[in-house]
């Protein structure tokens, strides 16, 4: 797929990592307001000689509410722009990458990384599954009214949705079939589990390990990007991801991936067209989040 559009490069985020603990101490802000061009093609995305990368080490993403907030207080001459977020992904490998997109292999009841699988709560794996079985119903009946009109633009948008909430629906329904599985095969493993004081209480999900936290003040969502309303959350213990407990099986990203999109560069991009906006973020490494 090529693309190529005008774009201004509103600023650049890179952070400063110590490598003694390899840990993110501080990040480098530039403000540029650079207007420019940037091009898709043959995978490789260039943004004028800030940037020559494969588009596969690239992710899209909305950006937060404050981020967003921030930005249109600061270029107010750009209000019928549309905000951008692009991460280059910092020493991410192929197998890491791989897990953005794929069902994770959690077989046996052993991950990729030969760790013992943690099971969720099937009640509300179950109750997850029913909403997003409802949510196809309702976009399958507003696409038959979409091309009733013959609205395109519409009708495509729809279909995307479509397709991402099967993806989820597949994910899910091959987690409870594992679940059942298990349990079939140990013996009640679920009421075992609930009686053992040696298990951890915590959501795996693509490699992820999320605990329910609270947090001091009201934080942003790191896949819907909305605010945490309540005192409480997810966070995994790996990564740091936070997450509404209504979100954390929608996430596209997996553990490693994440932590590459933590240490990676950021730039804020501002461009005309909402179409070539949606294209962006459904390109490179699965569009965010």
């Amino acid at each position: 797929m090529g693309i190529e559009t005008s774009v201004v490069v509103v600023e650049s985020l890179i952070p400063v990592i110590d490598h003694s603990t390899d840990k993110i101490v501080n990040f480098e802000k530039k403000e540029l307001n650079l207007k420019t061009t940037l091009k898709l093609k043959n995978n490789v995305l260039t943004l004028h000689s800030l940037l020559r990368e494969n588009i596969n080490n690239v992710l899209f993403f909305d950006l937060k509410f404050d981020e967003l907030k921030l930005l249109k207080q600061n270029n107010s001459k750009n209000k019928n722009f549309n905000f951008l977020k692009m991460c280059v992904i910092d020493e991410i490998d192929n197998v890491s990458k791989s897990s953005t997109n794929t069902t994770s292999s959690n077989i046996n009841g052993v991950n990729n990384s030969g760790e013992d699988t943690k099971y969720v709560n099937k009640n509300n794996l179950r109750t997850e599954l029913a909403k997003e079985e409802k949510q196809k119903e309702i976009l399958i009946k507003l696409l038959v009214e979409k091309n009733m009109i013959n609205k395109d633009s519409a009708r495509q948008k729809l279909q995307k949705q479509i397709k991402g909430v099967e993806e989820r629906i597949k994910e899910m329904k091959f987690m409870m079939n594992y679940y059942e599985h298990r349990e079939s095969d140990s013996g009640n493993l679920t009421a075992t589990a609930k009686n053992s004081t040696e298990v951890e209480k915590y959501k795996k999900f693509k490699n992820h390990k999320f605990y329910q936290k609270k947090f001091p003040s009201k934080l942003d969502c790191d896949y819907c990007t909305h605010k945490l309303f309540t005192d409480s959350g997810l966070e995994c213990g790996k990564c740091g991801m936070i997450v509404h407990e209504s979100c954390w099986l929608h996430i596209n990203l997996g553990c490693e991936v994440y932590k590459g999109v933590k240490r990676g560069r950021v730039y804020m991009l501002s461009l005309k067209s909402y179409e070539v906006v949606e294209r962006l973020k459904s390109v490179g490494l699965g569009g965010g989040n």
